[in-house]
């Protein structure tokens, strides 16, 4: 799409072009394959139903120390409209993320925290496997705490999960290019982003209650 756009103006076209690339998206959506929050809150919530007692972090070790920059919806909303609105970001591509550097061994006890469990440290496991006879759990949760009926296939996507949860390496982008065209746009904390974003989740009943979260 680019690569047309640039064309298309290079021919003469009357109007602008800006391409922002995200790393991970985080917030809630339905069915949206590259969204990690719903998949984790999910997965937190049927361990939980299950009675395990420690939430585990289903990833490799090199996943759990490794550096990660993620996005919030809120915040790529909010570059969308910097670039569609100023000429500074005319024609050009832009990396986007929370601005933010951090490990999901700093992240997931935080997590584990506000869903009521124990930590549990990395065990790899593969999502997509463990999480697809899942439905009677999800659809239970559904009618014990009179949840929005979201079927099962569409609320969490573990095939991204998975990606997100074994990545071999560091996985950061540099957003200098965008902050240089002038965008100061809300700065993310993204531990305190999942908290949120869970947190919402529940007040619109889409999942279970989970127990308060530490303050931070």
């Amino acid at each position: 799409m680019q690569d047309y756009c640039e064309q298309r103006v290079k021919a003469g076209a009357r109007w602008t072009w800006s391409s922002l690339r995200p790393d991970p998206v985080a917030g809630y959506s339905r069915g949206s394959f590259m969204n990690i929050t719903v998949s984790i809150a999910v997965y937190a919530s049927i361990c939980k139903e299950l009675g395990l007692e420690a939430l585990r972090f289903p990833g490799r070790e090199l996943s759990w120390n490794a550096l990660n920059d993620y996005v919030d919806v809120d915040l790529l909303a909010e570059s969308t409209i910097y670039c569609a609105t100023h000429r500074e970001t005319a024609n050009q591509a832009f990396n986007i993320n929370n601005g933010d550097y951090w490990r999901w061994r700093d992240v997931w006890p935080k997590i584990a925290d506000f869903f009521g469990m124990e930590l549990g440290y990395p065990q790899p496991l593969e999502l997509t496997e463990m999480m697809k006879d899942k439905e009677p759990v999800w659809d239970g949760l559904i009618k014990k705490h009179g949840l929005e009926k979201i079927p099962y296939k569409h609320v969490a996507t573990w095939q991204f999960a998975d990606f997100c949860f074994h990545q071999p390496s560091d996985w950061i982008l540099n957003t200098n290019k965008l902050r240089q065209a002038g965008f100061n746009g809300m700065k993310v904390d993204t531990d305190k982003m999942f908290l949120r974003q869970f947190k919402e989740m529940a007040e619109n009943k889409i999942i279970s209650p989970p127990t308060p979260c530490t303050e931070m």
